[in-house]
């Protein structure tokens, strides 16, 4: 990631300090979106990562599964 300083080398000479301000947290928000994207998909296939993420996924769909049933129940039922 580059610092604020390397940033505006990269920028247009007549930008105000407000939009070079602004540029530099988009830069930011999408650097660490790729870095993300990146280890996820170097580390996806790894059984440490499978069974860390993966396992919190399956355990909030099912949450989410028994809650819908629930609701379905209550409101056929009663």
């Amino acid at each position: 990631m580059l610092s604020f300083k390397n940033f505006l080398h990269d920028q247009d000479d007549n930008i105000d300090q407000e939009e070079a301000v602004k540029r530099y947290n988009d830069y930011k928000i999408d650097f660490k979106k790729t870095q993300i994207a990146e280890f996820f998909a170097a580390h996806k296939d790894e059984d440490w990562f499978v069974k860390m993420f993966f396992f919190l996924y399956f355990s909030f769909i099912q949450n989410k599964i028994i809650f819908y049933i629930d609701g379905f129940t209550l409101f056929f039922f009663f």
